[in-house]
């Protein structure tokens, strides 16, 4: 079901008041500029009505497959021995297929493990 322009409006309306009002005064967050940690929320009226509001905006959620901190994490289950003699015959995405991972979990792995390569920053050129 689609909600209409201005229901979407007076919606965004309300959780903007809920911020406002609630969760920029609490105790819990996070004035010293480092990442917050949303467990503290769980409990908090403010918490579930900005949730709600959420479901409304975006009635599908729930039809769609996880994302963001629910979403299960893909571990890549291979040593860099085995990736170097599947990367002589297969190419990257054909490799995740085949280990069963998406292919950004594996370009992530390569990266900690020292495999993929880096790439050079553009430095941007002032002209006079």
């Amino acid at each position: 079901m689609r909600i209409s322009r201005e229901e979407r409006i007076a919606i965004t309306y309300q959780i903007e008041d809920i911020l406002e009002r609630s969760c920029r005064i609490c105790p819990y967050n996070a004035v010293d500029g480092k990442a917050r940690d949303y467990e503290h929320c769980d409990p908090c009226e403010h918490y579930k009505s900005l949730r709600e509001l959420g479901n409304k905006l975006d009635p599908d959620r729930e039809n769609r497959k996880e994302f963001g901190k629910d979403a299960p994490i893909q571990k890549v289950k291979m040593t860099v021995e085995e990736y170097r003699m599947y990367s002589a015959q297969y190419k990257d995405k054909e490799i995740a297929a085949l280990i069963g991972v998406k292919p950004h979990h594996l370009t992530r792995w390569k990266t900690k493990h020292g495999l993929a390569p880096k790439r050079e920053r553009r430095v941007k050129v002032q002209h006079d």
